[in-house]
């Protein structure tokens, strides 16, 4: 390996891994990759990123696998697009493994086994600063209009209206093709996920068997995706603009919707957000749980449940008073009911050779 130490002798050194690493639910290869990647981080040429070959040869796996995993781990948000671990902490304890763990030539199950030893026999632990954790932020009706017009006028609205319909994770809907899209019926097949592996994007199968699944497209959207594939010459459904035959880098689709959402002049908010807009207003009107959690891929209902909790706690609410409406016969407050949300907006999307938006 051409990587460079900060002291002659590093299988003295150590790195932090955080202690709820091991609620992750990770699987040893993508945590053997996770600790490599911190321990590069921390004691090697941070310029010098690994490849996929080099990390399946150091950690006794195909390359197939760590291309998978490299991918999943981007897909949750702990690796960036240089592959440098984002390790939130939250204020709470991390446990270090010696760097000597790499070079035992030792596989990813051994390496993962004597982690969790070392953390069980060790608690005494690294604290670093707290990170907060980024709460979860819905779209308002008006914002959401304000982003497509604003991302109309920026040749990125089908994108954009395809997430707010269908709430895909970023990697999936980086990862379509027109094949994937049944132009007559409106069926929509997940069945892939991208990711990156330093410069390069890769397609990989999704993270669970819950995530291949089949949307049906609402007939507004199916002909808006019509017309669009006209205009476009590529497999992919959202080719990149620079690479040929290539699809657009998640972390580009990311900085284009904060780009967008500045034209526009609303807050910015993660593109994972945009799907928890979508979930809750699925919810709000009318939606069960079961049929939300599929189409979402979640593995259970009881995850769609704990994620939207503060939904369906509402819907009770409402749910309560309409019974109370209906059997006691009981009049709503007029001062306790919400303002209405304005549905239409007067916004006019900022012109690309603009400084200032409407």
């Amino acid at each position: 390996m051409s990587f460079f130490f900060n002291q002659p002798d590093p299988k003295r050194r150590r790195f932090p891994i955080p202690n709820g690493v091991w609620k992750w639910e990770l699987k040893p290869q993508g945590f053997a990759i996770l600790a490599y990647l911190c321990y590069l981080h921390v004691h090697c040429n941070k310029n010098a990123l690994p490849s996929a070959d080099e990390i399946a040869s150091q950690l006794h796996m195909s390359k197939d696998m760590a291309v998978k995993q490299i991918a999943e781990l981007n897909r949750r948000g702990l690796l960036d697009q240089h592959m440098v671990p984002i390790l939130k902490s939250n204020g709470k304890n991390f446990f270090s493994l010696p760097n000597e763990l790499f070079f035992m030539n030792i596989g990813h199950g051994a390496i993962t086994v004597y982690a969790y030893l070392l953390y069980c026999e060790d608690r005494r632990t690294h604290k670093l600063s707290p990170v907060r954790y980024e709460e979860m932020k819905i779209l308002s009706r008006e914002a959401m209009q304000k982003l497509l017009i604003q991302a109309k006028e920026e040749n990125y609205y089908e994108l954009f209206l395809l997430e707010l319909a269908t709430g895909l994770r970023l990697g999936e809907i980086a990862a379509l093709q027109w094949d994937d899209l049944n132009p007559t019926t409106g069926e929509l097949r997940i069945n892939k996920q991208a990711g990156t592996v330093g410069p390069e994007v890769v397609i990989c199968e999704p993270k669970t068997k819950a995530a291949v699944r089949t949307l049906i497209l609402p007939p507004t959207v199916l002909k808006v995706m019509r017309e669009y594939k006209a205009k476009v010459d590529s497999r992919w459904m959202f080719p990149s603009p620079k690479k040929e035959d290539s699809p657009m880098r998640p972390s580009s689709i990311h900085l284009r919707l904060h780009r967008i959402l500045d034209h526009a002049g609303c807050e910015r908010v993660r593109f994972h957000d945009l799907r928890h807009t979508f979930a809750t207003n699925a919810l709000a009107y009318g939606m069960d749980i079961k049929t939300l959690s599929t189409i979402l891929g979640h593995v259970s209902s009881a995850t769609t449940l704990n994620t939207y909790s503060h939904v369906t706690d509402e819907m009770r609410q409402r749910a309560a008073v309409k019974i109370d409406q209906g059997i006691a016969k009981v009049e709503v407050n007029p001062q306790e009911e919400k303002p209405k949300e304005r549905t239409m907006t007067t916004f006019q999307a900022r012109k690309r050779w603009s400084r200032k938006a409407s």
